[in-house]
């Protein structure tokens, strides 16, 4: 939920790839493993892509998806959901990845 609010908050200040960096916060700071830390980054991420892309599209009755779907040969409205999710899902998780290896390379375990 951290995720979700920070990485919500930093996409309306910033460019959309400030979501890597405020990711990589995240997973630093509340790291789990860099696996773990990448799927939970993954499947937050483009879940709420997915749903605020529909969101944009609903409230331009779909004249952006209509222009956006010619330049990608017509691939239709919900493929351009799924992928806009995608991009988001896979910046996010890279990003938690990194936060979460990051940390596990600064403060190694005790052995």
């Amino acid at each position: 939920i951290v995720l979700i609010g920070a990485c919500l908050l930093s996409g309306y200040l910033f460019p959309w790839w400030s979501i890597c960096i405020t990711s990589s916060l995240v997973a630093y700071a509340f790291g789990s493993s860099p696996l773990k830390s990448f799927v939970i980054g993954f499947l937050s991420i483009t879940l709420v892509w997915t749903v605020l892309s529909v969101i944009i599209n609903l409230s331009n009755h779909s004249k952006i998806v209509e222009m956006i779907s010619a330049v990608f040969m017509n691939i239709g409205p919900n493929n351009l959901y799924f992928v806009s999710g995608l991009i988001g899902g896979v910046t996010a998780g890279f990003g938690c990845w990194f936060g979460s290896s990051l940390k596990e390379y600064i403060t190694p375990h005790a052995k």
